[in-house]
Formats: C-alpha cells, structure tokens, sequence
C-alpha cells in the first residue's frame, strides 16, 4: 500500500510578484540556505503543519550551495512545508527541483495546485512523475502549466510517497525549488534564408518571394548604422542568403543581440529589406556576429546578377586586392582580386585610396544601391591596407646630452626610408635595409634636462609617407632609477672609446679594463660618484689590439662588458 504525503509549498504574496519577469523564481529561501530556527527546521520562509514529516538542514548531501532539506516522514499524517505565492490567471509556470531519492523506500514527485482569491477554494492541480530510486541528484519538473483563469495562488508541492509498508519510514532530499513564468513559446518564423533566396530576378533584382509579407524572423545583429538612421543588419549564419538589412528606427538594439522581430518584407529598387516592425524581442544578448565570408570581387561586379544576390546583407571580406578606381565624385571607389570590380562606398567610413594601392583585404556589409552591389565598411579595421613598414618596437634612452633611438621592424615592403620625428620636427632621415631590420641612431642635437618627444614616419617607394603611432618622450641626463653599464661607443674602436654607466643614487664607483689574461691595464675610475648618468673615455694607444673586458663595481651592483681595440 503507498502512504501519501505532501509537503505543500504555497507561494508568499508579497507586492509587486504579480507580473515577474521570466526567469524571476518567485519562491523565498528555495535553495534552502537559511536556517534561523537552527538545523531541526523549519528553513526559513517556510512553515510546518502537523505531523510527523519534518524537514531539517542537511549539509553533506547538498546539490548546490551549503544545505538542502533533508525530508524524513514515519506515518501517515499529510505533512507540509508552506509558503503563499501569487499568480495571474492564464498565465503560464514552471516549478522545479532538483531530489535525491537514494532509498527504496520513498519517492518524490512534483506537484501544482491551484487556488481561488481567497487562497483555500481549490481550483484543480497538475501532478507530475515520481522520482526513481538514484544516489544522485536528479531534476524534476512540472514543464509549463497554465493557471486557470479564476487562479490567484499556486500551492507548489513536493509530494512524498512512502513505499515501504504500512506505516513506514522514507528519507529523500530535495534542494533549489524553482517556481517562475514560462516563457512564452515563439510564433512560427521565416529564416533569413527562406526570405532572400530566389532565383527569379524579377521586377527589380530578385526580389524576395515574401515581397510584401508580413512574417516573423529572427537574426543576430551584425551592426547598427551610426547617427540618427539607427536602421541594421542582422544575419542568421554565415553563408549565402543568410543575412539582411532592417529598415526600421522603431527598434534600436546592439551588435551581438538576437532580435526576434515581426516585419513586413520589402523590395527598395531591388534591395530586400525588413521594415514595419510591429512587435520583437532580445532573445539574448552579447553573441559574436557573423561573418566576414571571403568572396571574390567579381562576385559583386556588373551590376545586378546572382552571384552577387546571394551576399546582400552579408558581412563579406575580399583579400589581396588592389584599387582600380580611386574615386568617381560620389564617395565610391572599385577594388579587384583579378576576377572583376567591386565597389566601395563611404556611407560609414570615408577612407582616401590611390589607383594601384594594395590591400590585404577590404570588406563591409553588402548593399544594392543604383542597380550595383556595393560594400560598406564600417571603420578603418575594415580596411586591410599594406603598409610598407610593419613597427615591432620604438624606444629611446635618455644619455648626458644626446639620445638613442632603437626600432625593430618585422616586415619591409616597398620601404625608402624612415623620418625621425623630434617634438614634431624632422631631424634626420634613416634608408630603409628593405626586410626585417634593428636600427639605431643617436640624437646629440639636445639639452640636458629638458624633455624631448620623438616619433617615426616611413615612407613608402611611391613618397606616401605614414606616421606612426609609437611615441616616445625623454629628458637627457635625467637621474637613473637604477645602476647601469652600457656598451662602449664606439665598438670596435681605434685608438679610443666612450663608456656611460648610471647610478641611482652618490655611490663609490670603480671601473677598470683588463685583457684576456684577467690584468688589469686601467683604471679609469675610482671615487664618489653623485646620482645620474656619466661617461668617460679609455684611450687604448699604448695597448695591443686585441679583446678587452671593462667591469664597474660598486657596493650594490657589478657589471661587466666586452669591447673590440682594433689598431
């Protein structure tokens, strides 16, 4: 014989529950997490009737979170763990848990019984499956019940079933209880696809089989037009007939949102496009977009045509081209891979090309505007132009009395030479090595204590001259943050040399050369030195050619370098 028991969770009213929003759990203390009367219960926001059902605090069997409630019942007196929750007639619930049925003994079961106004006239109820006997947590779910129309609260109910005999004992555990709205099912939709594909060209340039329709779609948005036109394009993958323009200012979502929409289909001289948009949803939020697809240039060129049809509303990419045509008076210029023309236009983004240049690619969403596919980038990322020089690294060091200047490059294509840059000036050209290069030079034209801002510019073999955007700004003979010996200048040298070495703060100070043999054959320093940065020069006339080792020393620091004496 089944012994039945229930623990009745009747949800709390409390102002402004009516109405919640999806997702909101409309139950208080679910997860069982808070326990004022102390571990024999009840759990907070909970009440018990009589009986001999008891919910306690459990914390070694716990799905999530510190406790569940362990529910242990012996007779056969209906038990319940109470609460009162407020519904609205018609609309649609959920209520969940997760249980842990590891004895034969018992079982659990979900269950929705609905009430009148007055919170006792029972209305009629929803009972779902038992659990199965399973030493592990297990979801259990009622799916989405509608409450009736005259329902005003919901008696939420873990139900208990004892097996075992007449009277006995069970033991389960139940943990984060979930009741909320239902989501409201979508309406049948139309996909992007189904929208743009045909291959009729029509009256226009194949205009879409809903043509004047009013459908129901959905789409992640893929980017949204600058300025007081806040109209879209969205896309529901990647490949061709997947994406669309929105002409319709009623709804201003962000790139990334899934937007579920209800719009009427248009043809715009031969360009499809969604506009009346009467009712819609942010399904989610913060999606990566779609696209760029790689095409070929020709794909777009001559005009209406099916290749280019199936890439309207697309974000595509066309790589390694070049400009044939640099500007035709209206903002619009024509790159070519080698399979025909494409055409650019600056809705977006104005940028200023030459006949010839070279890019790694272009790309933009696609349009159809005065009978030609066009595509429209949105900013300068969308333009992969080829630089001359690709800058790894731009550094200076302030010396006593000049600078060094210290760039790296990884990539040398069509390069003359570099401009250097000093607050704004140019003070001195480098020649261009043509590959992957470390270059050097020095500025001694400066003043010490005084700050000087240095940047590079390259040009090209055609005088196009770029600037980049690496700048550096020193102040010559400025006190050191640390202890240093730098490198003789110059190296190799004939018959005498410079050596600069810094120190932080007054220190004593040696530096002396020795030869291969470990001698000693100068000293060139040996007393208190103040803070900052100091040279001094070794003339080596009297030594035999040959590899030398100077060493400084202080009570902080040693160092030691090499230099080449070459008579």
């Amino acid at each position: 014989m089944r012994k039945l028991f229930i623990i009745s969770v009747v949800a709390l009213c409390t102002l402004g529950l009516v109405g919640a929003a999806m997702g909101q759990n409309l139950l208080l203390n679910a997860g069982f997490e808070t326990w004022t009367a102390g571990p024999g219960g009840p759990p907070d926001s909970w009440y018990s009737s009589t009986g001999s059902l008891t919910g306690t605090q459990e914390g070694t069997i716990v799905n999530s979170g510190t406790y569940s409630c362990n529910l242990t019942w012996t007779t056969t007196t209906t038990c319940y763990l109470i609460q009162d929750v407020a519904v609205t007639g018609g609309q649609d619930y959920v209520f969940s848990f997760m249980a842990y049925d590891n004895t034969a003994d018992g079982r659990l079961r979900v269950a929705i019984r609905w009430f009148e106004a007055d919170n006792a006239t029972f209305i009629n109820g929803y009972y779902g499956d038992y659990t199965t006997d399973d030493a592990s947590w297990q979801a259990v779910s009622s799916g989405a019940q509608t409450a009736p129309a005259t329902a005003a609260y919901a008696h939420v109910e873990i139900r208990c079933y004892d097996v075992s005999g007449w009277p006995g004992t069970a033991t389960c555990y139940a943990d984060d209880a979930v009741f909320e709205e239902a989501a409201a099912p979508e309406p049948d939709t139309v996909t992007i696809y189904d929208i743009q594909y045909t291959t009729d060209i029509g009256g226009a340039c194949y205009d879409s089989p809903y043509d004047g329709q009013v459908v129901w779609t959905k789409g992640i948005v893929g980017f949204v037009f600058p300025g007081t036109y806040p109209d879209f394009y969205m896309a529901e993958g990647d490949g061709p007939f997947q994406g669309v323009l929105v002409y319709d200012t009623s709804i201003v979502p962000s790139v990334g949102d899934e937007v579920l929409m209800k719009c009427e289909v248009d043809e715009y001289y031969g360009m499809t496009e969604l506009k009346n948009v009467s009712d819609y949803t942010i399904l989610s939020t913060g999606n990566p977009i779609y696209g760029p697809t790689v095409i070929s240039s020709g794909d777009l060129a001559g005009g209406c045509n099916a290749a280019g049809e199936q890439w309207e509303g697309m974000l595509v990419r066309i790589e390694n081209c070049a400009t044939t045509v640099d500007d035709n008076t209206y903002g619009e210029w024509y790159v070519s891979d080698g399979s025909g023309d494409a055409q650019l236009d600056d809705d977006f983004y104005t940028y200023d090309t030459y006949l010839g240049e070279p890019f790694d690619f272009v790309q933009g969403f696609v349009d159809y505007s005065y009978s030609e596919y066009e595509i429209l980038p949105r900013d300068e990322f969308d333009i992969g132009a080829q630089v001359a020089i690709e800058l790894a690294s731009f550094e200076a060091a302030a010396g006593d009395g000049y600078v060094t200047l210290t760039w790296r490059t990884t990539a040398e294509v069509e390069a003359h030479s570099f401009n250097i840059y000093r607050n704004d000036e140019v003070i001195a050209t480098v020649e261009a090595a043509g590959e992957a290069h470390d270059y050097t030079y020095v500025d001694r034209q400066v003043t010490n204590g005084q700050t000087y801002t240095y940047q590079l510019s390259d040009v090209d073999l055609s005088g196009l001259e770029t600037i980049h955007q690496m700048v550096c700004s020193v102040t010559p003979n400025a006190v050191p943050g640390e202890y240093a010996l730098e490198q003789n200048y110059p190296n190799p040298f004939n018959p005498s040399t410079e050596i600069a070495y810094s120190v932080p703060a007054e220190a004593h100070v040696t530096l002396k050369v020795y030869n291969l043999l470990g001698q000693e054959v100068a000293s060139l320093v040996d007393e208190v030195k103040e803070a900052g940065r100091h040279t001094i020069n070794w003339n080596a006339a009297d030594q035999a050619s040959g590899v030398y080792f100077y060493s400084m020393q202080t009570d902080d620091f040693s160092a030691t370098k090499k230099m080449v004496f070459m008579k």
